[in-house]
């Protein structure tokens, strides 16, 4: 993305898939000026399952959550129904 203005905005996207992770991360050390051995930006495959884990148990909470919300309002409207 670039602006037509004296100092222009750039956007750079990186996409570290399974398939071109190296070579994408490769890139965007190269973009950051950094060295070829830094890991900082290296994320072990233990660390990643986690994540992915404990964001799945958020989503299906919240899935949770919302379908409960939803049988009450059900709950209620039948329940309006049969009292007027």
């Amino acid at each position: 993305m670039q602006l037509k203005e004296k100092n222009p905005l750039k956007m750079k996207v990186y996409y570290l898939d399974d398939e071109d992770a190296s070579a994408e991360l490769g890139r965007l050390r190269r973009d950051l000026h950094l060295q070829e051995k830094d890991s900082s930006l290296e994320t072990d495959k233990e660390m990643k399952e986690a994540e992915v884990t404990s964001y799945k148990n958020f989503l299906a909470d919240t899935l949770e959550k919302k379908i409960e919300k939803l049988k009450m309002c059900f709950l209620m409207a039948n329940h309006m129904l049969h009292t007027y």
